[in-house]
């Protein structure tokens, strides 16, 4: 049954959504795409049938990431504009589910991990908009789960990578458009955490 929770999910993932595509004009999709991320991002909700508005910056967060994976994929790079559609939702959601200091200490922690990686290996496999992606939804997480929520990331990557890899018969030069695994990773957990549908 549709409530007037889900009539208000589903207005602000279309007022996002209309935002964005005006927003976010550098690298363009057809027209058409942009309809996928809202559907998708609505189902979730609906299937699950959790409607409580307090998840709304996850939804948001879910179809900016949608729309950047599709991005990636077409031109593997992304507009510096499509950041604060993340970063909205990610820092009110440090107040929504209480985070708090734990959220603000999983981003301190992510950052120097990120300084240290780049001052002593480099990080020039990682785009920079992959690096911020990461930054900005670290503060979805509480310190115990932002471990998790990279390493599955950097995993899922190395994996889409190696399928790449086999797929081109060879290991040097692959571009691996990174926001598609981050964006399946940043679902997967918000239905464990979030919306409790392992527990």
């Amino acid at each position: 049954m549709i409530t007037i929770n889900y009539l208000i999910i589903l207005t602000a993932l279309i007022i996002y959504q209309i935002s964005f595509f005006f927003i976010v004009n550098d690298f363009k999709l057809k027209n058409y795409f942009y309809l996928i991320s809202p559907i998708i991002t609505f189902i979730i909700p609906f299937l699950l049938n959790n409607n409580h508005l307090i998840n709304l910056p996850l939804y948001l967060i879910i179809q900016t990431l949608i729309n950047l994976s599709m991005i990636d994929l077409k031109y593997l790079e992304i507009s510096g504009k499509s950041y604060i559609f993340l970063l909205l939702p990610a820092i009110s959601s440090i107040f929504l589910f209480r985070n708090g200091l734990s959220a603000i200490i999983s981003f301190i922690i992510i950052l120097v991990i990120f300084i240290i990686f780049d001052k002593i290996f480099g990080i020039e496999g990682f785009g920079g908009a992959d690096v911020k992606i990461l930054l900005i939804l670290s503060f979805c997480f509480k310190l115990e789960d932002v471990f998790t929520f990279v390493y599955l990331c950097l995993l899922l990557t190395i994996v889409v990578y190696f399928i790449l890899a086999i797929k081109n018969r060879r290991f040097k030069k692959i571009k691996v458009p990174m926001i598609v695994p981050i964006t399946i990773i940043f679902i997967y957990m918000s239905l464990w955490i979030y919306l409790q549908v392992f527990i």
